[in-house]
């Protein structure tokens, strides 16, 4: 009966413990405290913990009463745990709920996918139907992050200098990134002292330490500051010997040299910064160089840097050729010169770099010319019309007149001045010489109606040359009295008397013989008497005994022995 009774009350014992135990087991796996447990830990940040106990809450929950919350709990778990889906995962709870009060901040996470991802006009797309207020404090400092980077990287200057302000003026985690690309922005914008005051700031900040002094550098470059930029490279190249903006800092480092005038010193520096950037240099640092290289007295190294720097149609491939052709001048290759110079001639990106190229093409030219009335001709010829006013001009009118005047090629010569517009005084001089002896030729041919029309266009052009339009008029004297044109030739012997300062020459004494003889002809006895008699004083021939008999006789004796003693063939070589 004892044991009875003890095996009834163990049952019941039993009884109650198994009835409690399965209370406690069902309460512990209902859908409610397993959507408490999920939500603690989402918001303890135990992502992947809350995880199992939202899922399975969702898959027991049938009702829609906290589902949509422990849904939007594991869509924002997945983004956080980087779940290789979560776009999808995200872009599903929003189609599934598009009225959710969590909209804001999925669209928010939606963005922040894509700008990881790299793309930044889906990120952006997105971040417009995001209002970045209402996001939660820790994470509205990152999505303005996010979203001014995005227009950054989109080339949307604008949208990004302002969202950046933002961040540095609101955000405590990210005001220094927002002041590191404000300044960036500043700097491409050519906005350099903001730039400048922006980086200076960052100097001693452990994230951008090793970047800003880059951009100071060049700020201080390009404010001509050489010193304040050399040191400021020649510190980081000490603290950063092999960091990525080492080598940019030897560039900047050659650039100072270049421009304080210390260019051994430039070459040094450039020659660090060609080994660690041999393939993609910088064509400006090509270009100074090869310009140090050239003041150093270099010149084959000079002019392979300056051919390296040549290319694009710009006033620095202009520049680079002009000096390219001044070193192969050094170098003696004169035909490698006059080529650098005909490109850099034919650039119009610098107008004084053009005229220094087309002087120096036209000389190479003329000094390699194979042809006396050549290439080089042209070339002169072109350079006076495009640069009239320059001072090369003068010289140019120089060699084309030691041209004109060696080769006596007249005819090739006057075409050339005629293409000149605007002929300095030299060259019309040139040109009246020119067409006195064209004049000249003309008459010793025995054309002298063709003779006229030279001599009469080289007096036209007297007042450069008097002694020279002097001696055109004898010869226009000269070619009349062949036409038997007595008067006219007459006034040009006359004209020649009035110029001529050279009163003591065999022309000047045949020219009162002539004009003796046409007043003879005139039968002016006395006007003729007076010229022979100073003909007889003057002339120098050797046939003195002919001079004795015209200073004896009467004066009609006189001018008929003159008559029969004129000196026809004799036509004195015109002066020049």
């Amino acid at each position: 009966m004892k044991k009875e009774i003890i095996r009834l009350v163990c049952a019941a014992l039993f009884s109650v413990s198994a009835t409690g135990f399965a209370q406690t087991n069902e309460k512990i796996t209902s859908p409610y405290h397993l959507y408490q447990e999920g939500k603690a830990l989402f918001h303890e940040k135990h992502y992947a913990a809350c995880v199992p106990a939202l899922k399975a809450f969702v898959k027991q929950m049938t009702s829609e009463e906290y589902r949509q919350d422990a849904e939007y709990m594991l869509a924002a778990a997945a983004y956080e745990l980087q779940d290789k889906n979560r776009i999808g995962i995200l872009r599903k709870y929003l189609n599934r709920y598009p009225d959710t009060p969590h909209a804001n901040r999925i669209y928010g996470l939606l963005a922040s996918c894509y700008f990881y991802n790299g793309n930044y006009d889906e990120s952006l797309a997105l971040f417009n139907a995001t209002r970045l207020e209402l996001l939660p404090d820790e994470e509205r400092g990152e999505r303005t992050y996010q979203l001014a980077t995005g227009q950054l990287k989109t080339g949307n200057l604008k949208e990004a200098a302002v969202w950046f302000e933002t961040l540095r003026s609101t955000s405590f985690r990210y005001s220094e990134d927002g002041n590191y690309y404000l300044s960036y922005i500043r700097y491409t914008q050519g906005r350099y002292r903001e730039a400048l005051d922006g980086f200076l700031a960052l100097q001693n900040n452990a994230k951008y330490k090793a970047l800003a002094p880059y951009y100071i550098a060049e700020i201080y470059i390009i404010q001509k500051e050489y010193d304040k930029a050399l040191k400021v490279a020649q510190n980081y190249l000490s603290a950063y010997p092999r960091n990525e903006h080492t080598a940019e800092m030897h560039r900047i480092s050659g650039d100072a040299y270049y421009h304080l005038g210390q260019y051994q010193r430039a070459t040094e520096a450039f020659g660090l910064y060609l080994n660690r950037h041999p393939d993609t240099p910088r064509r400006d640092a090509l270009y100074r160089l090869g310009i140090s290289y050239y003041q150093t007295g270099v010149y084959s190294k000079a002019a392979e840097a300056l051919g390296r720097a040549t290319g694009t149609d710009d006033a620095l491939t202009q520049n680079a050729n002009l000096h390219l052709g001044l070193s192969y001048l050094q170098l003696a290759e004169k035909n490698k010169a006059r080529m650098a110079f005909e490109q850099a001639a034919a650039s119009d990106a610098n107008r004084q770099i053009k005229e220094q190229a087309a002087y120096n093409y036209a000389l190479c030219l003329h000094e390699t010319s194979y042809s006396a009335f050549g290439e080089s001709v042209t070339a002169f010829e072109k350079f006076l019309n495009d640069f009239p006013t320059s001072p090369y001009a003068e010289k140019v009118s120089g060699y084309l007149i030691e041209v004109y005047m060696n080769t006596r090629s007249y005819e090739a010569a006057l075409k050339s001045i005629d293409r000149i517009a605007r002929p300095s005084a030299r060259m019309l001089e040139a040109k009246q010489k020119i067409l006195f002896q064209l004049g000249t030729q003309a008459f010793a041919n025995a054309d002298f109606e063709q003779a006229l029309q030279y001599l009469n266009r080289s007096i036209a052009l007297g007042q450069y040359n008097r002694q020279t339009k002097a001696d055109a008029y004898y010869w226009c004297g000269e070619s009349y009295y062949r036409l038997n044109r007595m008067t006219e030739a007459a006034r040009d012997f006359n004209a020649y008397l009035q110029l001529t300062a050279q009163t003591d020459s065999e022309t000047y004494a045949l020219t009162n013989y002539n004009l003796g003889y046409i007043a003879f002809h005139r039968k002016a006895y006395t006007e003729a008497k007076d010229y022979f008699l100073r003909f007889v004083r003057l002339y120098k021939a050797n046939d003195r005994t002919a001079l004795q008999t015209l200073t004896t006789g009467s004066a009609t004796a006189t001018c008929t022995c003159a008559a029969s003693k004129r000196p026809s063939n004799t036509t004195p070589k015109p002066n020049r």
